[in-house]
């Protein structure tokens, strides 16, 4: 329970009290929530993150950028050249129509198999696999050009949105003052102000 890891902190030393606290099955929230007490008082700040890229949570240590793990970690064959396909481009697009028709030939292998043979459909089955990861891999890696290029497209919208907004408020502008130049032209010499 939650009064023993309390017991033990005032037992041991201040590291081990927190080891003991982080490896509980439900911790106790981390000290700072005292900082977010009253929503009507100004907002405390959020925790520092971590200065060394780790933290720790339910007794494990994390890292806060976790690597991507390779294909070849995973035991999957690379069927792509990474060179060519690095940064998005016409690259990857060749890489993934290469892959995807790899893909369709090895399907239409296995059912030809599954037909002739049924009993040898592991081979075609285990390559049908390893070009689909291998696809989600390659995928996987343009996520980060495809957010750059979603984040220039919605800069370059919201531009153009401010672009034409600006360009209706000074054409409003010159309407109302081309509309008060004529009022004032119009009124009568005694109502007009010296």
């Amino acid at each position: 329970g939650r009064g023993g890891a309390w017991r033990a902190s005032l037992t041991m030393g201040d590291a081990e009290a927190q080891q003991a606290l982080l490896s509980q099955q439900y911790p106790n929230p981390p000290e700072y929530w005292k900082l977010f007490a009253d929503p009507a008082l100004a907002p405390a700040p959020p925790p520092a993150p971590p200065a060394d890229g780790h933290y720790e949570a339910f007794g494990g240590r994390f890292t806060v950028q976790p690597p991507r793990p390779s294909l070849q970690e995973g035991g999957v064959p690379q069927l792509y050249d990474a060179k060519r396909a690095a940064g998005g481009g016409e690259g990857a697009r060749e890489e993934l129509r290469k892959l995807n028709r790899s893909l369709l030939f090895n399907y239409i292998e296995m059912v030809r198999t599954l037909v002739e043979h049924p009993e040898a459909h592991g081979e075609r089955l285990e390559a049908v696999g390893s070009v689909a990861r291998n696809m989600h891999h390659l995928l996987n890696s343009l996520r980060p050009a495809q957010a750059k290029a979603t984040l220039l497209y919605v800069l370059k919208a919201q531009i153009e949105e401010k672009k034409q907004a600006l360009q209706e408020v000074r054409q409003r502008t010159e309407a109302a003052l081309a509309f008060l130049s004529e009022d004032a032209t119009a009124m009568p010499d005694e109502v007009q102000a010296p």
